[in-house]
C-alpha cells in the first residue's frame, strides 16, 4: 500500500512507512527482534516448546536477545562482560561520546532499563568509563526533552534534579582518563546549559578548550558556540565558530555557522 506521495528520497510511501524506514533505531544492528520488550513483558506473549522435555519448568538461558543477555550476566558472580555490553549496546542505538542536543532517544523500553539496572555498578576502566558517559548522555536528553513539555514547574523541576544528580555521578567516572574526562566536561556543560545556567556551562567549556587543534577541539568549541547562540549572545558565538580551523570544520559545525548566519 502507497500514498503517493513523493518523498525526498524518491520513492513513493506514506509518510508514516517512511519514518519507520528513515528512524535509525528501528534499522539497529542490535534491533534482532522487535517485538523483544513486549514478549518479555508477557504482552502478547508466543512460546513454543518443543518436547519431549524432562520436568515441567522451563529455563531460558542466554541468548542473542540484548535483555536476556544482560540478565545472564548480571546474575553471574563474574560480571567483567558488563561493561562492554553497555558500552556497545548504547553506541549501537545512537547514544554518542559527545552529547549535542538533538539525538533522538531511543524508543526500546530496554534501553532505559539497561541503564536503570547498570549504573550503578562499581568497574574501573576506560571501556566502563566510556560506556557511563553514554548512560550520562541518557539522563542529559532527558533533561532535555522534559524541558519542552507542558508539565508542572514543580514536577519538572525534581525530574530534572534528580536526572542531572545521575548524570554528574556518571560523568565523573571519567575523570581517570583524561581525552574522555574532556568530552564528560563538555557533555556536562551542555546539561547545565539546559538546565537555565549558561554561565556555569561557558565557565566549564573555557576551562577545558586549550590550543591544541584536534577534533574533540572543534567539538568543544562548537558546544560553546551554541550555548552562546541559546544565550542570545550571536556575535560571540559567531567568533567562537572562526577559532575552528577549515580542516576540523566538519558538517554539524558548517551547518550551524549557515543557520546562524542566516538567521541573522
Amino acid at each position: 500500500m502507497s500514498c503517493g506521495a513523493e518523498t525526498k528520497v524518491g520513492v513513493l510511501l506514506c509518510a508514516q512507512c517512511l519514518e519507520g524506514i528513515m528512524d535509525p533505531f528501528s534499522l539497529m544492528p542490535r534491533a534482532l527482534d522487535p517485538f523483544s520488550d513486549a514478549r518479555l513483558q508477557h504482552m502478547s506473549s508466543a512460546m513454543l516448546r518443543i518436547g519431549p522435555v524432562v520436568g515441567s519448568d522451563l529455563v531460558m538461558g542466554g541468548g542473542p536477545e540484548p535483555a536476556l543477555l544482560l540478565r545472564e550476566m548480571l546474575e553471574r558472580r563474574d560480571r567483567s562482560r558488563v561493561p562492554t555490553f553497555v558500552e556497545e549496546y548504547l553506541a549501537a542505538i545512537g547514544i554518542s561520546l559527545h552529547l549535542w542536543g538533538y539525538e533522538r532517544l531511543p524508543r526500546r523500553t530496554f534501553a532505559f532499563r539497561l541503564i536503570e539496572d547498570t549504573q550503578n555498578l562499581d568497574f574501573h576502566s576506560e571501556i566502563w568509563a566510556r560506556a557511563c558517559v553514554r548512560m550520562a548522555n541518557v539522563h542529559s536528553l532527558l533533561i532535555l526533552s522534559v524541558s519542552d513539555l507542558p508539565l508542572d514547574p514543580s514536577w519538572s523541576t525534581d525530574f530534572q534534579r534528580e536526572r542531572s544528580k545521575d548524570a554528574l555521578r556518571l560523568y565523573a567516572q571519567a575523570e581517570a582518563y583524561p581525552s574522555l574526562h574532556r568530552i564528560a566536561q563538555s557533555n556536562k556543560a551542555l546539561m547545565y546549559d539546559w538546565l537555565g545556567q549558561p554561565s556555569e556551562a561557558l565557565a566549564i567549556l573555557d576551562k577545558i578548550i586549550n590550543e591544541k587543534m584536534d577534533e574533540d577541539y572543534a567539538n568543544i568549541t562548537l558546544k560553546k558556540a551554541m550555548v552562546l547562540c541559546e544565550s542570545g549572545r550571536r556575535a560571540e558565538s559567531s567568533q567562537a565558530l572562526e577559532l575552528i580551523p577549515d580542516a576540523l570544520m566538519d558538517e554539524r559545525a558548517k551547518k550551524f555557522k549557515a543557520d546562524l548566519e542566516g538567521s541573522r
